[in-house]
């Protein structure tokens, strides 16, 4: 089941993979794992257990304004 990234509240790092990346092109859970490490996208600690905001982490991933986002072209040959 794909759930609606405007809907859900908090997930564990598997359901933040499953809401934000298509199967064919996820990365890993340990990738996902380095980017909270690197401090590159926010999360929530529960005691031991780690939830993650799916709006707010992809809001982090894919910045609206950054000229490197995919999808980008800012070629103007």
């Amino acid at each position: 089941m794909k759930l609606n990234i405007d809907t859900v509240r908090l997930v564990d790092a598997t359901g933040l993979l499953d809401v934000l990346f298509d199967k064919k092109c996820r990365p890993t859970t340990r990738w996902l794992l380095e980017q909270r490490k690197a401090g590159r996208i926010p999360y929530s600690r529960c005691g031991r257990l780690i939830f993650y905001d799916p709006s707010k982490v992809h809001e982090a991933l894919f910045p609206k304004d950054s000229a490197s986002s995919p999808g980008n072209s800012n070629n103007s040959n």
